[in-house]
């Protein structure tokens, strides 16, 4: 068995405890911009317009057309499928799993912010719903 000696070699400071935090201690004013709004209840449905290739142009929210600025970002997320779904067709060619979502950045006419729109899309029946609305 081999013992190893150990020494203390001195105490460590840590140099970034004396930096200054630009703002630290100021409350931030509160603003309508960047207001984040979750819906209550789940999902509300949305009319979303589609390219040919199926990625959102337009987002038409409480009768307002939203027209997309920024590329949309596309992920998938699994699901538990069972509890909205009654059955699962043998020849379903899309997934009953996971549940497409996207994240669009859309500009109402007349207005300089966008407001950025979480969304989902029913793979089977092709319907968009709107998860939450951060207004710009």
């Amino acid at each position: 068995m081999t013992v190893l000696e150990s020494a203390e070699i001195g105490s460590w400071e840590d140099l970034w405890e004396s930096v200054p935090v630009i703002g630290a201690g100021v409350r931030a004013a509160s603003t309508r911009r960047g207001r984040d709004l979750t819906l209550e209840g789940g999902a509300a449905e949305v009319v979303v317009r589609c390219d040919g290739a199926g990625v959102p142009r337009e987002v038409v929210h409480r009768g307002r057309v939203h027209r997309v600025v920024e590329p949309p970002v596309r992920w998938y997320e699994r699901r538990n499928w069972w509890e909205s779904e009654d059955r699962v067709p043998r020849e379903s060619r899309t997934s009953m799993v996971d549940r497409e979502l996207w994240q669009v950045q859309a500009l109402q006419g007349g207005t300089t912010a966008p407001c950025t729109f979480r969304l989902v899309r029913n793979q089977v029946s092709d319907r968009w719903q709107l998860l939450g609305v951060t207004l710009g």
